[in-house]
């Protein structure tokens, strides 16, 4: 029971760790498609609620919610697309969709990254 327990525990990332690509499924074979792409479409843009994204080109978008329950949406985020995501599927509400790749804090109109 205690060695259950210790691995369970082991398999759990601390939100202060850094994530190795490897550990998130599907992003390096994802980065490795949208580098091989020509274009790739190299733009950051903030999240359009209203738009379908897919996968077929680089997406990257800032995102972020201040009446979020989860605080760590507060503040904007740099995400990557990772699946097809419809109308409304935020970072925030389908994160199987999305990886974060950074934070942001801002000041004024400018972003930093964290």
């Amino acid at each position: 029971m205690v060695v259950e327990v210790k691995a369970f525990i082991n398999s759990f990332w601390h939100k202060e760790e850094k994530l190795p690509i490897a550990s998130i499924n599907g992003l390096e074979t994802r980065l490795q498609e949208i580098e091989s792409s020509p274009g790739g479409g190299e733009q950051i843009t903030l999240y359009d609620p209203a738009k379908t994204y897919t996968t077929t080109t680089l997406t990257l978008v800032i995102y972020s919610n201040d009446q979020s329950d989860d605080e760590n949406f507060h503040l904007p985020g740099l995400f990557l697309l990772v699946a097809n995501a419809a109308e409304g599927d935020s970072p925030e509400a389908e994160p199987d969709k999305w990886v974060r790749l950074s934070n942001y804090v801002s000041q004024g109109e400018t972003y930093y990254q964290t």
